[in-house]
C-alpha cells in the first residue's frame, strides 16, 4: 500500500492505493481533528479478501499520525455498508435520522473497550 498526499488551500486529501483498491480521506483546514472517509473501492475479484479492512486501518493510522481524533463518513441507513462500518467500530453520530444517509464516526487512538456501545 502506498499513501499519496494532495494538499491545497482547503486541506489535505490522502489516497491509500494498491493495484486492486483505493481509499480516500480528507482532512479539512476548518476541522483538522476530523478525517472524512469519502471513498473506498476494491476490485470485484478481491472483495472478501479483507483488503478493504486493511485499507481503512491504514488511512485511520495515517489520520491519527496527522493529529486527527476522529474519522467520520456517510452511508445509507440500514445498508450493508453501514453494517460493515459498524463491525469496524463506527457508530451513528445521532439517533435522529433524516433521509437516506447517516453520519458515522469512530474515535482514533483509543482502546476499543473505551468506545461507546450503541
Amino acid at each position: 500500500m502506498r499513501i499519496i498526499e494532495d494538499r491545497d488551500k482547503n486541506g489535505i486529501d490522502l489516497f491509500c492505493m494498491t493495484d486492486y483498491a483505493f481509499c480516500r480521506i480528507t482532512i479539512s483546514n476548518k476541522c483538522p481533528n476530523v478525517a472524512f472517509l469519502s471513498t473506498l473501492v476494491v476490485d470485484r475479484l478481491r472483495r472478501g479478501s479483507k483488503l478493504s479492512i486493511a485499507m481503512i486501518v491504514e488511512v485511520e493510522q495515517e489520520a491519527l499520525n496527522r493529529g486527527c481524533q476522529t474519522v467520520s463518513l456517510e452511508v445509507k441507513y440500514n445498508s450493508w455498508k453501514a453494517a460493515f462500518y459498524r463491525r469496524l467500530g463506527y457508530h451513528p453520530v445521532c439517533d435522529n435520522y433524516s433521509g437516506d444517509l447517516i453520519t458515522m464516526s469512530k474515535p482514533l487512538g483509543q482502546d476499543p473497550s473505551d468506545e461507546p456501545i450503541y
